[in-house]
């Protein structure tokens, strides 16, 4: 079968500054990705296709109109810093009606909330662990919460701000914890049951054929922490800390997807 190419591809990144962002961290997360689509542009342009980049930021309408890309490869994760207003971008691309690789408006929308998240994964069935949003230090621990817990930033990604220190094995490292992020952030807090295991990322490749790819985090035992956690050093550093190996999903899971995804390769 002849594979039809398009002529003009737009490669999308978030215009990502300093002062947009609340921590070094999040601007180093969010910085990466201009290199990033600059290389994917130039794969593109060996491949024989005109490609070029752009920021996800207020010219993008007008850059767009004046382009004309065939199709849009989105990697913005932020915009003006704010990762719920990621969500503009593929708005934009619907109402100029170009075709665009990723998420949609609604499930960036959903995406950018971890809490939120949760909530309809449960709805659905999708078990995950306890959890309960804190918005003020004076918000009392829900009964059910057993220690250890791990706290997170419940509006930010990539795994800011995850160490160690983010499992707290009681109320005084919770607190101590909560107002660390807190005070930096201005950010509701989602803290939820801390679970000892494997860490599996799954990648879900789209078209014709739906693919699914799983594969298991192994960290190099000399860089193995108190929790053994993929925190923000893990990801962020310049050091290989862990690689990973092909994880077969087990048959509940395969089925699930198969029936979900219409995806017989699962």
């Amino acid at each position: 079968m002849n594979t039809i190419l398009p002529k003009r591809i737009a490669v999308l990144y978030a215009d990502a500054k300093h002062e947009y962002f609340p921590s070094e961290q999040v601007y180093i997360s969010e910085v990466e990705a201009k290199d990033r689509t600059a290389i994917v542009a130039s794969r593109l342009q060996k491949m024989g296709i005109d490609a070029t980049t752009f920021p996800g930021n207020a010219q993008l309408t007008d850059n767009l109109k004046k382009y004309k890309p065939d199709f849009v490869i989105n990697c913005v994760d932020s915009v003006y810093g704010q990762e719920y207003l990621c969500a503009t971008i593929p708005a934009t691309l619907e109402l100029l009606q170009i075709p665009y690789t990723g998420t949609g408006v609604m499930g960036m929308t959903i995406n950018t909330n971890k809490f939120f998240t949760k909530n309809i994964l449960e709805q659905w069935g999708i078990t995950t662990p306890k959890c309960q949003l804190i918005k003020e230090s004076v918000d009392e621990l829900d009964v059910i919460m057993d220690f250890p817990l791990i706290a997170k930033l419940n509006d930010f990604h990539g795994s800011i701000e995850i160490s160690d220190d983010s499992v707290c094995v009681d109320e005084k490292s919770l607190k101590t914890r909560f107002k660390y992020l807190h005070d930096i952030y201005k950010s509701p807090i989602l803290v939820e049951e801390y679970i000892a295991g494997r860490e599996v990322s799954v990648h879900i490749i789209e078209g014709i054929n739906t693919k699914v790819y799983a594969g298991e985090k192994v960290f190099k035992p000399e860089y193995k922490g108190k929790y053994n956690i993929a925190t923000y050093n893990n990801n962020w550093g310049t050091e290989d800390i862990f690689t990973y190996v092909k994880y077969d999903l087990p048959d509940r899971v395969k089925e699930s997807l198969k029936k979900s995804l219409r995806c017989p390769q699962a």
